[in-house]
């Protein structure tokens, strides 16, 4: 008998507040509009859109230090590109049809990188090919172990850095036994 209250107590309590009748079945036809805001029960993955992983990558990569990439080639292209600028300073230089500051500004036209005192200083030494016979040793034994030189960042896909392989050989001689 004193399961008698307490049993009346639940049937009231369903007979007032009956049951909710369970999961609600929804079934979803391919090519279906769903509603914008469906709660799952269980957690999964979504995939994103492309534009999302892609903004999501950039930014990533502008995080991420910078690459370096070896560069066998370095030499040859500095050794032409210092033989062009001695051959064009040494007409400049010898040029008396214009004041110093003219052939300044000629030099600077064509090589905009460099800084005005210093072409001013290369043009005021007088004998130029001392100053490039100086500088060519300097520059070959620097560019003999190559030089290493940073990449855009985010452009790159794999970076294969070849080593002890001299710069005229060029890179595939490394492939070769």
């Amino acid at each position: 008998m004193w399961l008698a209250p307490p049993l009346l107590v639940l049937v009231a309590h369903q007979l007032l507040f009956p049951p909710a009748g369970g999961f609600a079945r929804v079934r979803y036809e391919v090519g279906q509009a769903v509603q914008d805001e469906i709660r799952a029960p269980f957690e999964f993955s979504a995939p994103r859109p492309a534009a999302d992983v892609d903004g999501d990558r950039r930014e990533v990569a502008q995080r991420v230090e910078p690459v370096f990439e070896h560069d066998l080639a370095a030499e040859r292209r500095t050794g032409r590109a210092l033989s062009e600028f001695r051959d064009f300073a040494s007409t400049i230089a010898v040029d008396a049809s214009g004041t110093l500051a003219e052939r300044v500004a000629t030099l600077q036209d064509e090589y905009p990188g460099l800084d005005a005192g210093t072409i001013r200083a290369v043009l005021d030494a007088g004998d130029l090919s001392q100053i490039f016979d100086a500088l060519e040793p300097a520059l070959r034994s620097l560019f003999a172990d190559g030089i290493v030189d940073v990449l855009p960042r985010g452009t790159y896909q794999q970076i294969c850095i070849v080593e002890g392989v001299p710069a005229d050989e060029g890179p595939e001689a490394a492939d070769s036994p």
